[in-house]
C-alpha cells in the first residue's frame, strides 16, 4: 500500500510540483509585498509624525 502510494505520487509529481511551486511563489510574492507595504507605511507614518512634532515644537518655540 505504501509503495503503491509512493509510486502514484512519483508518477504525477512533475505536474504537482510545478503547481505547488507556482502557488508557493504567489504566496511568497504576496507575503513580501505585504511586508514591504507595512514597512513603507510604518516609515512614512514615522516621518509624518516627526514632521508634525517638529512643526509643533517650532510653533511652541515661536510663541
Amino acid at each position: 500500500l505504501k509503495i503503491k502510494k509512493i509510486k502514484d505520487r512519483s508518477k504525477n509529481s512533475p505536474k504537482n510540483s510545478i503547481i505547488y511551486l507556482i502557488t508557493f511563489c504567489k504566496m511568497l510574492f504576496l507575503f513580501v509585498v505585504d511586508i514591504l507595504s507595512e514597512v513603507l507605511f510604518f516609515r512614512f507614518s514615522l516621518i509624518y509624525s516627526f514632521i508634525i512634532c517638529c512643526a509643533v515644537y517650532k510653533s511652541v518655540i515661536d510663541m
